[in-house]
């Protein structure tokens, strides 16, 4: 959840352009402790080369957002 992102949810544009349900978005620190996650991981080098999930990750790793909610893998979602 972004700046831009909570522009588009008041423009009406997020329903209509992206359609992914509001509990689903990540904020840029959920991707952060992800990414601290996987760099202090010692064994990262099998992550390598595949796409991860921060859902995932966060599942791994044991971390939620700030507010305690855990989004969902954008692997489980139906995007347009």
């Amino acid at each position: 959840m972004t700046e831009r992102t909570q522009r588009a949810v008041e423009s009406g544009d997020w329903a209509r352009e992206v359609g992914i349900p509001l509990v689903n978005v990540e904020s840029p620190n959920y991707k952060e402790m992800a990414i601290v996650a996987v760099a202090t991981d010692p064994e990262n080098t099998k992550k390598t080369g595949r796409f991860q999930a921060v859902a995932e990750l966060a599942s791994e790793y044991k971390f939620t957002e700030e507010n305690g909610s855990t989004p969902q893998s954008i692997r489980s979602l139906r995007l347009r």
